[in-house]
């Protein structure tokens, strides 16, 4: 790539594996809910299996924005 750095495809991960459970099954607020007790390599677990799975386009500005706000704290 241009950037020269090059960039994974999203790994489609078993729901198993994600920090928050029955993923699925939540509305948006039931995520947003979710995110305070979340790091951001939880979160950004989560934009990754959202990318490569229902790619809902205000989830992943949420997680984003989550992971954005998480490092700016660290």
């Amino acid at each position: 790539s241009s950037t020269g750095r090059a960039t994974e495809p999203p790994v489609a991960l078993p729901v198993l594996d994600l920090p928050v459970p029955n993923y699925d099954d939540l509305t948006i607020p039931s995520l947003r809910a979710r995110l305070r007790n979340l790091d951001s390599a939880q979160v950004q677990t989560l934009l990754d299996y959202e990318k490569a799975n229902a790619g809902r386009a205000a989830v992943l500005t949420m997680f984003e924005r989550r992971i954005v706000k998480l490092e700016s704290e660290a």
